[in-house]
């Protein structure tokens, strides 16, 4: 659109949408990384969650994606180990939304650093216990897309890492 918007003090007007991405995580027998959002956080404070946000201003979603691991967990992902698995124009959440998973060794979280105070834990999960830990919202419910494209997931980018 050529317009730069400030988060929070510029509301999106109808037809506009910000781009946002979430990053999954999981191991070759698909185990999910989640990462608990800090107390401090405005929205859904201690609540589970995938890395993500907002791409911001020039970057691509997988640039923005790459760029919000390395902030909020500090790991340095290459662009090519990004497998685009899910995008949506959300007009609930004003955004166009990309779900990349990463398929790693389950030892990369002793290398997870919390750089921007946005996450405080971490910890592997299996998709029941991420389907448990959703129904009993302990996990942000703009998530419930997982648990719909778990099957798909792993089938078709964790399977061939094996």
């Amino acid at each position: 659109t050529g317009k730069t918007c400030v988060r929070g003090r510029y509301k999106l007007q109808e037809n506009e949408y910000h781009l946002v991405v979430h990053i999954w995580l999981l191991t070759k027998d698909g185990k999910i990384l989640l990462t608990q959002r800090s107390e401090n956080k405005e929205t859904h404070p201690l609540r589970w969650e995938g890395p993500g946000g907002s791409v911001i201003k020039g970057e691509t979603p997988i640039e923005g994606a790459k760029r919000e691991i390395m902030e909020e967990i500090g790991l340095d992902i290459y662009k090519e180990d990004f497998h685009l698995f899910k995008q949506e124009r959300r007009d609930k959440f004003n955004d166009f939304f990309f779900a990349y998973c990463v398929v790693v060794e389950e030892s990369i979280i002793d290398e997870i650093k919390f750089l921007d105070n946005e996450a405080i834990d971490k910890k592997w999960v299996t998709i029941e216990e991420f389907n448990e830990m959703f129904d009993k919202e302990e996990i942000i419910k703009t998530l419930y897309y997982i648990k719909e494209d778990y099957n798909h997931i792993k089938n078709d980018y964790i399977n061939i890492k094996k």
